[in-house]
């Protein structure tokens, strides 16, 4: 009785420990609990990063953003608030469930579908742009790398962010502080440095610019 129960235990935890896959799918009802309950920690954390890159890059003035698994916003408005919200020229959102647009642009309009957006110049997209390489200041996954089936996908992804982001921005990937987000977060840094040899932080995973420290 006793080897069943601590064989029960070790599965138990086994089970906590690896990670299974499966895909996220945000219906209108999901995207509104995923607000109540997940925007504001994603807020408070993306804010810590840009306040930390603008103490760092005093110079650093992002004009375009490119939110990837951009759910409701958190990061746009993290973003405006350390920025302004006259900084940005274009904020491209892309998100592939289309509620979660629709929610996110619900916001900006302040819960009325016909009134004019708070801020102007913001996009929203199911799919990954293309043809749109170093155009971005800003490029930013939040907690997005594992909605990818497996390792080749993520690094897939991770390289096509890379790729959007201007001479002098920023690519910024966050993940949970677990081991699953350690690895991902690791994978992602070794891959862009194998790109570009260029620095690479721990929030700020990729940035394109030489920094002497």
């Amino acid at each position: 009785e006793i080897n069943l129960k601590r064989q029960h235990e070790l599965v138990k935890r086994l089970k906590s420990s690896i990670y299974h896959w499966q895909p996220l799918n945000f219906d209108e009802y999901k995207s509104k609990i995923y607000l109540a309950t997940n925007f504001a920690s994603h807020y408070a954390m993306l804010l810590q990063i840009f306040n930390e890159i603008k103490k760092r890059e005093r110079d650093f003035l992002p004009v375009r953003l490119f939110d990837f698994g951009s759910g409701v916003g958190s990061v746009m408005w993290a973003a405006m608030h350390v920025w302004g919200k006259q900084a940005f020229a274009e904020i491209l959102n892309v998100d592939k469930s289309r509620e979660m647009n629709e929610l996110s642009q619900l916001i900006l309009q302040k819960g009325q579908p016909n009134k004019t957006p708070l801020v102007h110049g913001v996009v929203y997209r199911q799919f990954m742009p293309h043809g749109r390489e170093n155009v971005f200041d800003l490029v930013v996954a939040d907690h997005t790398l594992f909605e990818f089936e497996n390792r080749f996908e993520r690094l897939k992804a991770v390289q096509s962010l890379w790729y959007n982001v201007k001479p002098g921005g920023f690519l910024i990937l966050v993940e949970r502080g677990n081991i699953h987000g350690y690895t991902a977060i690791n994978e992602a840094r070794d891959n862009i440095l194998s790109l570009s040899g260029t620095q690479v932080g721990l929030d700020c995973i990729g940035e394109k610019r030489e920094i002497d420290e």
